[in-house]
């Protein structure tokens, strides 16, 4: 089977496969062969982009949501320690 791209296409192909420590013809294999078993669809640059703004919004949304049970925990303790005593306050005495 032969190959062929422009000068960005290969530098590109070249770039991800240096990264998984692959020549750039095994790596492009590895890509054919994922894409014939249906193990990797490829998608449009436009379906792309949507794709890493979709992970990106998932990444802050994690974020988000692990603050929040942080915040409902610091609450939770907060609650806790109202109900006792407060720290820095002594009791005041009826006069």
């Amino acid at each position: 089977m032969n190959l062929s791209f422009n000068e960005t296409e290969l530098e590109v192909v070249r770039l991800a496969a240096g990264r998984e420590g692959m020549s750039p013809a095994s790596w492009a294999g590895r890509q054919v062969m994922a894409v014939a078993q249906h193990v990797l669809v490829p998608v449009s640059r436009d379906a792309g982009d949507v794709l890493r703004e979709l992970i990106a919004v998932r990444v802050h949304l994690r974020e988000t949501v692990t603050a929040l049970c942080a915040l409902a925990v610091a609450g939770r303790a907060g609650v806790t320690r109202s109900r006792g005593a407060h720290p820095g306050r002594g009791r005041q005495s009826e006069a």
